[in-house]
């Protein structure tokens, strides 16, 4: 068969980059999927900038590669290419549905089964464009997210640990993030390297985020240096999922007990309910409580964004998250 020059151009491209094009041997879509991860985690297949994908997203990967086999197990068929279409796509939620999977997990993996089909046509393997159809939509529902006040964060900080070191090292580390706002992946290793001493005499933390590959200069906190003296600069080993589940732990013995409502879909209905506020606080936590105080306490967004790496306004405003009660304290400090 002809083959165009488009193609012929995205195979030099690929030749290029990988250093070799993955073959193209007539397979099946689960045969492909299992092919798309393993060239992922290899580095055959590269982001947009030309960089290997971050562990998390190759771990993302291998998760929906594991779902979709189970939900073949599930419906007892092999599925090619062509079968996906609207009435896989409902099939595929109510999977996920009755399984009770959250709205943005089920969302990540379609997202995910549209980039591999995607990336098999680019290859000529199907002509399949049901994806690209409105119909085939990546689901997606806002979290609730909240941030911690000052004196929840006292609270924290005041707990006595020194019975349970696994415990205090979370409470350390949770409020370096709150001081540094920054992500978990960028600060959760930093040490006496990052800090930077100008000619005024000033020392600034210097982190180059991950994200972007922004570099930011943070000023150092009183309690950002008492931590980091505190493990000699350098920080206990921890993975964030291990954080996540004990800042929880932290948020309840420190009695951070405000009721908060969530919505939540579960089996595809919406439906509400009251947690405790330690129940929602995670790594992420920390980062939006340290963004949200500082423009709580008057900092204009353009300087905190030199800190956060937020490149736009608008973006920064869609991140903080103030109450409408906090909001209209505020204003009444003010005439209007």
């Amino acid at each position: 068969p002809e083959i165009s020059f488009a193609k012929i151009q995205k195979d030099i491209k690929n030749l290029v980059r990988n250093g070799h094009a993955p073959s193209q041997k007539k397979t099946n879509l689960y045969q492909y999927i299992s092919d798309f991860v393993q060239w992922v985690e290899n580095g055959e297949i590269l982001t947009d900038n030309g960089e290997k994908f971050k562990k998390g997203t190759i771990k993302n990967y291998k998760g929906f590669k594991e779902q979709f086999r189970l939900f073949q197990e599930h419906k007892g068929k092999e599925f090619d290419f062509d079968d996906v279409d609207s009435d896989f796509y409902d099939s595929f939620i109510q999977y996920f549905n009755s399984k009770d999977y959250s709205p943005n997990t089920i969302g990540r993996h379609i997202k995910n089964l549209k980039t591999i089909i995607r990336h098999a046509r680019e290859r000529g393997l199907t002509n399949n464009i049901e994806v690209d159809k409105k119909y085939f939509k990546t689901i997606k529902v806002e979290t609730q997210q909240i941030y911690l006040t000052e004196k929840e964060l006292e609270k924290i900080y005041k707990l006595d640990l020194t019975k349970k070191p696994k415990l205090d090292e979370t409470r350390d580390i949770f409020l370096l993030g709150v001081r540094l706002a920054q992500r978990f992946s960028d600060y959760h290793n930093i040490s006496a390297d990052n800090i930077q001493q100008y000619d005024d005499g000033k020392e600034l933390i210097e982190i180059i985020q991950q994200k972007g590959g922004i570099k930011v200069h943070i000023p150092i906190h009183w309690q950002t240096r008492e931590i980091l003296e505190k493990y000699n600069y350098s920080l206990p080993k921890i993975y964030e999922q291990k954080l996540n589940a004990r800042i929880k732990t932290v948020g309840e013995e420190a009695k951070i007990n405000a009721p908060i409502i969530v919505e939540k879909v579960k089996g595809g209905q919406k439906i509400r309910e009251t947690v405790p506020k330690y129940k929602l606080i995670k790594t992420h936590t920390a980062r939006r409580t340290g963004i949200t105080l500082m423009y709580l306490n008057g900092i204009p967004p353009i300087d905190i964004m030199k800190i956060s790496g937020h490149q736009t306004e608008e973006e920064f405003l869609k991140y903080i998250k103030v109450s409408t009660l906090v909001t209209a304290q505020n204003l009444s400090n003010h005439e209007y």
